[in-house]
C-alpha cells in the first residue's frame, strides 16, 4: 500500500536550502522499525514586480528672465519600480501660470526600473508686463498603467526689459512769428527748444545759431 507524505517549509528562505525528509515504518510486534528518506530543496518564490510612484524634480527652484526671453528648466524623473518590472513609459507635461506658456522637450520618456533620465522645460513669457511678475512653472510626470500622477513646480520671475535711448529732432519755435520794427531798432525774439529725446536718454547740447 501506499500513503502520501507531505513536507511543508515553515520559513521563508533567502536562498535555496537543502532539506531531509524522512519517513519511518514501525510495529510493535514484533518490534521493527525501517525508515526511508529524500531530499527537499526550498527555494525562496521567484520575485515580482512592485510599481511604484516615480520621484519627479524640477529644478532649479526659481529662475529670473527679461520679456521675451525663455527660461529653461532640468525635469529629472526615477523609474522607482522594482528590478524584475517593464520600463516604465511616463507621459511628460508642462504649465505655466499668467501670462506665460510652458513646455517639455520631450513628451514621453521609457524609463527602466531604478534608472533616471531628465529632459528640458521651457517657459516662456506671453505678454510684455509693466513692471515685474511672477509665474509658477508646473511639471507633470504621468503613466496609464497603474494610474499615476506626480507633480514639481518651480518659480519664473519676468521683468520688462530696460528702457533704451531712442534720439528724435528737437522741436525749436520762434516767437513773435512776425516781428516789425524801425531802423534801426533791435528786436527780440523768444527762442523755446524742446528735447525729443526719450527719457533713457542723457541730456544733450544744442548749438544755437542766428541770421
Amino acid at each position: 500500500k501506499t500513503t502520501t507524505v507531505t513536507a511543508t517549509p515553515t520559513s521563508l528562505p533567502s536562498s535555496p536550502t537543502n532539506h531531509t525528509v524522512t519517513a519511518s515504518v514501525s510495529r510493535s510486534n514484533p518490534s521493527q522499525s525501517v525508515q526511508d528518506a529524500s531530499q527537499l530543496t526550498v527555494s525562496p518564490p521567484a520575485p515580482t514586480c512592485q510599481v511604484a510612484l516615480p520621484s519627479v524634480s524640477l529644478s532649479p527652484n526659481s529662475k529670473s528672465t527679461v520679456y521675451p526671453n525663455a527660461a529653461s528648466y532640468t525635469l529629472t524623473v526615477v523609474n522607482n519600480d522594482s528590478s524584475v518590472c517593464d520600463p516604465g513609459s511616463f507621459s511628460i507635461g508642462a504649465s505655466a501660470t499668467g501670462a506665460a506658456s510652458a513646455n517639455a522637450s520631450n513628451g514621453v520618456l521609457s524609463i527602466a526600473p531604478g534608472a533616471t533620465k531628465t529632459t528640458t522645460v521651457t517657459a516662456t513669457p506671453t505678454s510684455l508686463p509693466s513692471s515685474t511678475t511672477n509665474h509658477t512653472v508646473t511639471a507633470s510626470v504621468s503613466r496609464s498603467n497603474p494610474s499615476q500622477l506626480v507633480q514639481d513646480a518651480s518659480q519664473l520671475t519676468v521683468a520688462p526689459p530696460a528702457a533704451t535711448c531712442v534720439l528724435s529732432l528737437p522741436t525749436i519755435l520762434v516767437n513773435p512769428a512776425n516781428g516789425t520794427t524801425e531802423y534801426p531798432n533791435p528786436v527780440s525774439y523768444l527762442v523755446s527748444l524742446t528735447n525729443n529725446d526719450s527719457a533713457a536718454c542723457s541730456a544733450s547740447t544744442f548749438s544755437l545759431t542766428s541770421n
